[in-house]
């Protein structure tokens, strides 16, 4: 009785809908870290994998941080190409720094290369709505989603899903047809108290039972039957504590560099000219770090080409942790470390009638979601890093 309710939950009552239009909704929940749904109840999302589709996990870009990612599954581009390098980061061909805390700079169209699935959408005409998805605060290419929000985290989940629905709801004519939005947990619980937690589970099961919500009231609409729900994320969450913990000011003097921006465990330096080669020596000799000039980090990181990244790239080995200074040093979670560390891969689910029933499919790259959305929405991609063909089984023959 109780996988019979799950089932009508996610896959809805039959509504009836004479129109060929489809409606792609995406959803991004930060921090969803691959196995969540194996050591955590998540009965809606294993519904929704038993009537719909998921993949095994999916590989975020490096550096596995949220903006950088979320740009990556908007455009289909590895961050050196779409230019978000990450969180925080000066652009020497604009000069001007780039972080998730300023709003002028989130909405300084200049950062943003590639184009974004609700510009492609737009270009066909297909009108699009966004709640808080990176890059549509501002005009990309000279356009943004017919209905967008700049960032609050004070609207609850709750708020978030009741405007979606009544977006499916506006007049034919102005119904948005790609719809992203987000929330911003479980990142935040798998910060402060590891992925591994009493609290991180509260939160992931809040989110699973909030996805039910959302998919009854999606389910209740004349046009549930041409919606296709994708459920993703950007990165995993991996454990840290303070005993493996770096701190850059006790081996590097900030005297001896020009710039560094990022945080743990992912940094990116910019030494002074005449201690280059000295900064390096001193880095790579650090216990528990990578450290690559930024012409020589390893090609399957796909990193390093864009011109605006600084000389030297950080990242610590799993389990590690680099901070400024010792100050900074916590318990908890965090993500940045490489994409082939299983801990930092997301999730995928996608339910829908274009969606096969009871597939998983195996580990794939977030820059595919691109291309599956244009696939759905039956528009022609722009150039772009992924290959629908390493998905297309995500779809009903």
């Amino acid at each position: 009785m109780i996988a019979m309710f799950f089932a009508s939950m996610v896959l809805g009552q039959g509504a009836n809908n004479n129109s060929s239009d489809r409606y792609v909704v995406i959803l991004s929940l930060d921090g969803f870290r691959w196995d969540y749904s194996e050591i955590y109840d998540t009965p809606v999302l294993d519904s929704i994998a038993r009537n719909g589709v998921k993949a095994h996990s999916m590989i975020p870009c490096f550096p596995t941080k949220t903006f950088p990612n979320h740009y990556a599954i908007a455009t289909g581009l590895y961050p050196e190409h779409h230019g978000i390098i990450a969180n925080s980061f000066y652009n020497s061909e604009i000069k001007r720094v780039y972080k998730v805390s300023d709003r002028s700079a989130v909405q300084d169209s200049r950062f943003y290369e590639g184009e974004p699935f609700w510009v492609t959408a737009s270009n066909h005409e297909i009108k699009t709505a966004s709640y808080f998805w990176i890059g549509s605060e501002t005009k990309i290419k000279g356009k943004q989603p017919d209905i967008w929000k700049p960032f609050d985290g004070s609207i609850s989940f709750e708020q978030r899903i009741d405007s979606v629905i009544s977006w499916l709801q506006f007049p034919v004519t102005e119904r948005p047809h790609f719809i992203s939005f987000y929330y911003e947990q479980p990142d935040k619980a798998g910060h402060l108290f590891g992925p591994e937690s009493e609290q991180t589970r509260k939160v992931v099961q809040r989110i699973d039972s909030l996805l039910g919500d959302f998919c009854l009231k999606k389910n209740r609409l004349a046009i549930a039957d041409s919606i296709d729900l994708i459920i993703v994320s950007d990165h995993g969450m991996g454990r840290v504590t303070k005993k493996k913990s770096v701190a850059l000011n006790e081996h590097v003097s900030p005297q001896l560099l020009e710039s560094v921006y990022g945080n743990n465990p992912f940094f990116l330096i910019e030494p002074k000219e005449k201690f280059k080669d000295s900064v390096f020596t001193t880095l790579s000799n650090i216990e528990g770090i990578h450290v690559w000039n930024k012409n020589e980090v390893p090609d399957s990181l796909n990193y390093g080409e864009n011109e605006i990244i600084p000389l030297l790239v950080i990242c610590a080995k799993p389990g590690w942790s680099i901070y400024a200074d010792s100050t900074q040093f916590v318990n908890g979670g965090t993500h940045g470390y490489s994409p082939y560390f299983t801990d930092m891969h997301g999730i995928f689910y996608g339910i829908g009638s274009s969606f096969r029933r009871n597939f998983t499919h195996k580990t794939f790259r977030n820059v595919e979601i691109y291309n599956l959305v244009c696939k759905l929405l039956d528009v022609k991609p722009a150039a772009n890093d992924g290959d629908f063909s390493s998905i297309s089984a995500l779809i009903e023959k």
